[in-house]
């Protein structure tokens, strides 16, 4: 497993960068705004996550360790995969997921949407998750009222 990549920035694009590591460039997938923070020629550090499939291997990183593991924790659910995991982080902060998923509001549930016409049923979504919030993320008590969240399906 590759926990980590530290290197040089050879390419960045709105979906990730080519980070050089020991003279090889990775491809890692990022949010937008993660990836549009980066520079070229400048050196960068990234909590990473490697998806083994069949054909593919896959690394999606993250600026910290608290979007890893949330990364991690919304691609437990069923129907959901590293690419909508990634979409979800890049439009919601983690305080506001846990906060959707402790208020079961529907409205990020486009991240639990799988291709195709039938979407999932978001309660899908909440009720592994819920149970399952590390305690960075658990819900408590807000001291604003809770937000509603604007959505668009991936």
């Amino acid at each position: 497993m590759i926990s980590s990549v530290r290197g040089t920035v050879l390419h960045v694009a709105g979906g990730g960068a080519v980070i050089e590591v020991g003279g090889v460039g990775m491809w890692v997938a990022l949010t937008p705004d993660h990836a549009l923070g980066l520079r070229v020629g400048s050196e960068a550090f990234v909590h990473t996550a490697l998806i083994v499939r069949e054909d593919d291997l896959s690394l999606y990183g993250f600026a910290s360790r608290e979007q890893l593991e949330l990364f991690d924790l919304l691609r437990s659910v069923s129907g959901v995969g590293p690419k909508s995991a990634l979409g979800v982080l890049a439009q919601l902060s983690p305080d506001e997921i846990a906060r959707a998923v402790a208020e079961e509001d529907d409205a990020p549930s486009g991240g639990c949407r799988a291709s195709g016409p039938r979407p999932r049923s978001s309660s899908r979504c909440r009720s592994p998750a819920s149970s399952s919030l590390p305690p960075p993320f658990a819900p408590g008590p807000l001291s604003s009222p809770p937000m509603r969240m604007s959505w668009q399906p991936l």
